[in-house]
This record gives C-alpha cells, structure tokens and sequence, in this order.
C-alpha cells in the first residue's frame, strides 16, 4: 500500500462516517507499516484467514457490559471479528493509538480511548464465520463489502462463548499507552488489592509519643516578723511509648 492509497482509504472513512481522523506523520507510517504486513499475509480466503484465530477490539464499558462473567457475547449475539493474526499485527504496530485503531477496524473516533479491552479466539473448532452484508446489528456506513476501512478482511461469528470462561482464547484489558495484560490476572490483582485494602482499614494503632517530658515548680513564700522563708518545688512526669492495636472483628453473615 502507498501513502496515496492510504490516505484515500482515510478520506473515504471519514466522509462515511462523519470523522476528522486526521493522523500525523508518524501515525501514517505505523498505518503503512502495519497494512502492509496485512498485505504481506496474502489473498487468503474468509476460511484461511481465520482457519488460526479470530479477534476484535471493544469499547471497555460496552465489554463490560456484554461479555464480561457472561458466557457467550450477549448483545444480539452477532459480532463483527477480524483474523487473529491481522489484529495482532494492528496492535503491534497501533496499539498505542486508539484513534488510528478505531480507523482500521471502521468504528466512530473516541470509541477506544482510555482503556480498552482485546478478546482473541485461538480455538476455532466448530466456529463459523460468514461474511457480513451490512444489514447486520450495528453495522454502520463504513461497510464495506471488500473488507473494513484499511483494507483488512471481516467476517461474522454468531454467539461467540466468552474465551476468559472456557479458555478458547484471551481476553486482555489494555490501558491508555497500550500496554496490555491478561484479564484475569488483572482481576486476580485488583482482588489482591482490595484485600489488602480491607485487611488495613481493619487494623487500627493508637500510638502515645515517647519522651516527653513535663516540669511543674510550685513556689511557697512564708513571712514572720524575723524572716522570709521561700520553698521550691519540682515535679517531673515522664511518658513512655504505648502502642494500642484494635482488630474489628470479622462479620461472619450470620445475621443477614
């Protein structure tokens, strides 16, 4: 692909969908890179092209709400997929920018930004994937009967099971540099995380300052007609370090 092919890929996505996707030079080098090595895979059929895999990007709160602890995808059942191996390449060399993500896979500006989530498929035993018509649920005027808006294949996958659930796949959450790491040993974390939340709002210590010290002089003055008597007395009090640890007790349930 060549610059000036690319850039009319750009401008026929835009004008479709309404978009001001307008990327700097080094994010139409990424894009050049990245759709070049797509083409480098060949001109594979719908069936070779995910015969290894199939993937998708999704918006965090639209995977959160659809998929996330549900076994299959929930929201019509039908989603639009991308070959495994072409969206790995799409991640290597974009994933960082969500804005150049969200032209490749023909979805509006701002869809992935902040936080967002990759689901790949490894296992495609009994999985079939046709190629869409545009009339599907949430198709929208990108489609393109030739593929998604650089150029990439897309296919249909009807009632796809969650791979987090039945380890069919992946599931990873990326973050905003892109970096990326494995749902559910984010989970995992963020379970740890909470505990040890929990376990220091258990604990509470009352500590007493060591060392200080406090001096009171009392002062007596006696007078008799032959002489002034003047009586000086100190107190010193000393305080020493106390250290008070109160540990709530655990609420077992039993009265809910």
């Amino acid at each position: 692909m060549t610059l000036e092919e690319l850039l009319l890929r750009i401008f026929n996505y835009n004008a479709k969908l309404g978009e001001s996707f307008a990327p700097g030079q080094s994010t139409l080098e990424s894009l050049l890179k990245c759709l070049n090595r797509i083409e480098g895979l060949g001109n594979r059929s719908l069936e070779e092209a995910f015969a290894n895999g199939a993937g998708r990007f999704f918006n965090e709160a639209d995977f959160v709400k659809y998929y996330y602890g549900a076994p299959v995808y929930e929201n019509h059942g039908t989603l639009y997929m991308i070959p495994k191996d072409e969206l790995e390449i799409m991640y290597q060399e974009c994933g960082n920018d969500p804005n150049a993500l969200e032209f490749l896979t023909g979805i509006k500006q701002g869809r992935l930004e902040g936080e967002y989530v990759i689901v790949e498929v490894d296992n495609m035993d009994g999985i079939e994937v046709y190629k869409p018509t545009g009339e599907e649920y949430a198709a929208n005027a990108a489609y393109d009967p030739n593929g998604l808006p650089g150029g990439t294949k897309e296919g249909l996958i009807d009632n796809l099971s969650n791979p987090a659930l039945d380890d069919s796949g992946h599931v990873y959450l990326c973050d905003e540099e892109g970096e990326r790491v494995d749902i559910s040993d984010w989970v995992e974390e963020a379970a740890d995380a909470a505990k040890e939340e929990e376990d220091e709002e258990e604990t509470e210590t009352v500590t007493e300052v060591n060392g200080t010290v406090e001096t009171e002089e009392e002062v007596t003055v006696e007078e008799n007609e032959d002489s002034v008597t003047v009586t000086s007395t100190t107190t010193t009090t000393e305080t020493t370090e106390i250290t008070t640890t109160e540990t709530k007790e655990d609420d077992n349930g039993l009265d809910a």
